[in-house]
C-alpha cells in the first residue's frame, strides 16, 4: 500500500503548486492530502484531496492558550509551526492513519516515498538533522508523543524556564542582539535529547542517496553560487559530498528566501528536468507576483529591517 502524503499549508503561493506538482509526478499512486484553507482549494483533483484545516484544529486551538512567544518570528507564523502537529495528529486520528510522509510546501520531492520509507516505518518519525524539519515520516505514536511534548514543553516549570534563559541570551543590557529565539527547531531539539531515542536522522548519505536539509545549507556536501552544486543525471538531482561521491537528493528544500530557485530543478509531467530558460517568462511572472506581494507587506518588512538594524547596532554598541 502506498503511503499517503500530507502537506499542511495555509495561503496559495506559487511554489505550493510546484510541491504538489512533484508530489503527483514521483507518486502516482499515493493519496495526497493538502490540509489547507479556501485560498488553495483549488488544487483538489482525482489524487489531490483537500482538507479544510479549520476541521481538524481543535487540539491546535488548544495549544495556542499554553503557547509563550519568544521568538524574533511573527507571532501567528511561530505559533502555526507547532500547532500543524496538532492539525495532522487529529486528522490522522479521524482517517486512521498510522504512517503519512509530511511534505513541506517548499519542497520538491523527486523519489517514490513509498519506497524510500520502508526503512523508517518502525521509528517515530524521520528529522534531517537537529536544525531542519522537513522530509518527515511519521508514525502516528510518533505524532502523539510529539505532541505531548509540545504540551509539556509550555507547562513544565523546568522546559519553561530553560527557554526563558535561553530566550534571555538574545539581550544584553535589555537590548535585543540576536535574532531568533524559541521556535519549533528549539523544542524539537529538545524533543531530540529527552525522548527521542526511536527518531531516525536521514540527513546525511545512506546507500549512495540523501534527504536534503535546505538547498543553501552544505551539510557536506559542496556549495555553487549559495546553494548546493547539483548535477542533473537522467533527469535527477545529484550532489557532490565531501569525499567526492555524487548522491542522488530525494529531495530539494528551498527554505526562505530560496523558493524561487525552485525553477532550475522543476521537472515535467514525464519526469523530465525542464531547463530554466523554458521558464524564464514564468519566473519573471512570479517576481512581478512576490514584489506586488512584498509591497503589500512593506509595514512588515520595514519592522524587520528597523529590528535587525536595532539588533546590529546593539551587539556593536556592547562589542559582541
Amino acid at each position: 500500500m502506498s503511503l499517503p502524503i500530507v502537506v499542511v499549508h495555509q495561503g496559495n503561493p506559487f511554489y505550493l503548486k510546484n510541491c504538489l506538482h512533484h508530489a503527483k509526478v514521483y507518486n502516482p499512486d499515493s493519496k495526497i492530502y493538502l490540509l489547507g484553507d479556501e485560498s488553495n482549494r483549488n488544487f483538489a483533483d482525482e489524487q489531490i484531496l483537500h482538507v479544510n484545516i479549520a476541521d481538524y484544529f481543535s487540539k491546535a486551538k488548544a495549544f495556542e492558550q499554553l503557547y509563550k512567544h519568544q521568538t524574533t518570528n511573527p507571532y501567528h507564523y511561530n505559533l502555526f509551526c507547532f500547532q500543524r502537529w496538532f492539525v495532522l495528529r487529529e486528522f490522522m486520528e479521524a482517517m486512521h492513519l498510522e504512517h503519512v510522509f509530511v511534505c513541506e510546501s517548499d519542497e520538491l520531492l523527486f523519489c517514490d516515498i513509498t519506497k524510500e520509507s520502508l526503512t523508517y516505518l518502525e521509528s517515530d518519525f524521520t528529522i534531517v538533522c537537529n536544525s531542519f524539519v522537513n522530509s518527515i515520516v511519521m508514525n502516528y505514536k510518533g505524532c502523539v508523543k510529539l505532541t505531548d511534548f509540545l504540551v509539556f514543553a509550555y507547562t513544565d516549570e523546568g522546559v519553561m524556564a530553560s527557554n526563558q534563559d535561553y530566550y534571555s541570551n538574545f539581550f544584553h543590557h535589555g537590548k535585543r542582539v540576536r535574532m531568533g529565539g524559541v521556535d519549533d527547531m528549539r523544542l524539537f531539539n529538545l524533543y531530540l535529547s529527552k525522548c527521542g531515542e526511536n527518531v531516525a536522522l536521514v540527513g546525511t548519505p545512506v546507500n549512495n542517496s540523501c534527504w536534503d536539509t535546505a538547498i543553501h545549507h552544505a551539510n557536506g556536501f559542496l556549495m555553487e553560487k549559495g546553494i548546493k552544486k547539483i548535477t542533473w543525471i537522467d533527469d535527477l538531482p545529484y550532489a557532490t559530498y565531501k569525499n567526492g561521491e555524487l548522491v542522488r537528493m530525494l529531495g530539494l528544500h528551498f527554505l526562505g528566501g530560496n523558493k524561487m530557485k525552485e525553477y532550475l530543478f522543476m521537472v515535467d509531467d514525464n519526469k523530465k528536468h525542464i531547463s530554466p530558460r523554458t521558464l524564464r517568462w514564468f519566473m519573471t511572472k512570479q517576481w512581478i507576483i512576490k514584489i506586488f506581494n512584498g509591497l503589500k507587506r512593506l509595514p512588515f518588512f520595514t519592522r524587520r529591517f528597523v529590528q535587525k538594524l536595532t539588533t546590529a547596532f546593539w551587539r556593536k554598541w556592547y562589542d559582541l
